[in-house]
């Protein structure tokens, strides 16, 4: 994986890694390793990022409470490569609002869009 940052302070805004084994194809991911948008070329890539890799930790994001089995709308408030801090933000269950941090998210712990039966 390869880190892509701001060009003005040097901030991190994700990473993008090969996909294809070739360094043909490129994913844009955040800082956890969460694949934002299909894999193109690196250019392509990295714009992505450039535009992109902070605003969508700003948007409405996705946790899988395994206990209720069920996904709780949430939004992210720190980000780190093994571990997110969230705070459940889900108005139709105002008993689960709290903070809660992921260890080593992945899609079936943490989602961008909302997910469907393939979870």
């Amino acid at each position: 994986m390869e880190p892509i940052t701001r060009t003005e302070d040097a901030e991190l805004l994700g990473y993008i890694r090969p996909t294809d084994g070739s360094d043909n194809l490129w994913a844009p991911c955040t800082v956890f390793d969460y694949q934002l948008t299909d894999a193109s070329d690196k250019h392509k890539a990295e714009q992505y990022l450039q535009a992109n890799g902070l605003a969508v930790l700003a948007e409405p994001w996705w946790f899988h409470d395994r206990e209720r089995d069920d996904w709780f709308k949430c939004d992210i408030v720190e980000a780190h490569k093994d571990k997110v801090r969230v705070r459940i933000a889900d108005y139709g269950h105002p008993e689960i609002h709290q903070y809660l941090v992921i260890d080593a998210p992945s899609r079936t712990t943490l989602r961008h869009e909302y997910p469907k039966n393939d979870a």
